[in-house]
């Protein structure tokens, strides 16, 4: 994903999230920061501004407006942004996982996973198979 469409990607998981009633106040925080990053850092520039919070409002239908608008201000050479904008995804990747029986999201290398609760004995082994 190129780093303007992270930064609405973010934008946008942040808004549905935080909209939500069960939404961490960490999740609403680093959200409402990296809104607060972008107009500190962009403010001057009206259209910025002006559709990040229409974005919030109607996030589908904003979605390409805010990312020419960030195209436009060049927020894509701003670390800082990419940085709050990948933190705010982890955020919300936490928040969807185990929501539901069995909705796991991984963001990290895996060498090995059982999901379910069967109660069955399983017997993994990494490497050199085990002798007997």
């Amino acid at each position: 994903m190129d780093p303007i469409s992270t930064v609405e990607a973010a934008l946008t998981a942040g808004a549905v999230a935080s909209a939500q009633p069960l939404a961490g106040q960490a999740l609403k925080d680093v959200y409402q920061g990296l809104k607060a990053l972008i107009v500190r850092r962009y403010g001057d520039k009206p259209k910025v501004q002006e559709t990040l919070k229409e974005h919030e409002e109607d996030p589908e239908t904003y979605a390409k407006p805010l990312q020419k608008a960030l195209r436009t201000a060049q927020v894509e050479n701003d670390d800082e942004i990419l940085e709050a904008a990948q933190y705010l995804m982890t955020l919300v990747q936490q928040q969807q996982v185990g929501t539901n029986n069995y909705n796991i999201q991984n963001s990290g290398t895996v060498q090995g996973q059982i999901i379910g609760g069967t109660g069955h004995k399983i017997d993994m082994s990494f490497g050199e198979l085990p002798r007997k």
